[in-house]
């Protein structure tokens, strides 16, 4: 029988004594998956992070092209990032694209910014990632609503109405409990595919 491995961390002991390499371990005072001996670290990783926002900055934009073309009250995200970028463009000396490139543009800007900002929800401990992602989504639609009057931008995309505002805030929030709820998933595949690896591993 193979010698028990004793790992000490901090109040934990934590005594490992398998005839496999992915038996269970004894676990005392610490919290945290351990397989074939080594600790998995809860942190998630950045390819899972970013893949949960770009997840949930794809889902925004689908539930905005959507619903944009079905409501009339509809938030119009797209016409307040065409305006910024047409004066960020204008303020440089350049002059913006037809309105189609400039759709283009915007989209694809829209989606790398909101990628990055949704995979903040990827990041730290796996439990409080569904959390993050609400509190994500919520911080980025009341800034949709409140800040494009102060930046000198229209308000009437996303502010027009009680229906826009509430739809404007719902928007994003689907994007972050999408990004929330995928990074969590393919973390947990990742875990899987460890243990996985683990029972193949010869002893």
């Amino acid at each position: 029988m193979k010698s028990q491995l004793v790992y000490r961390q901090k109040s934990a002991v934590i005594i490992f004594a398998p005839k496999r390499q992915s038996e269970a371990v004894l676990l005392l005072g610490f919290h945290g998956p351990f397989f074939a001996g080594r600790k998995v670290k809860e942190n998630m990783k950045g390819t899972v992070a970013f893949a949960g926002g770009l997840a949930g900055a794809g889902a925004l934009t689908l539930i905005h092209e959507t619903v944009k073309r079905i409501e009339p009250k509809a938030p119009r995200m797209d016409l307040l990032g065409m305006t910024a970028l047409s004066k960020a463009m204008l303020a440089t000396g350049k002059v913006p694209p037809p309105p189609r490139k400039l759709f283009m543009l915007t989209m694809a800007g829209d989606l790398a910014a909101n990628a990055l900002f949704y995979s903040i929800a990827g990041i730290g401990h796996k439990q409080g990632v569904v959390k993050r992602g609400i509190i994500l989504g919520l911080s980025a639609g009341l800034g949709a609503v409140l800040l494009p009057g102060r930046m000198g931008l229209p308000e009437a995309p996303s502010n027009r109405t009680s229906a826009t505002r509430l739809m404007t805030l719902g928007l994003y929030l689907a994007g972050g409990i999408v990004a929330a709820l995928i990074s969590k998933t393919l973390e947990q595949r990742r875990e899987q595919r460890v243990m996985l690896e683990d029972d193949q591993r010869p002893e």
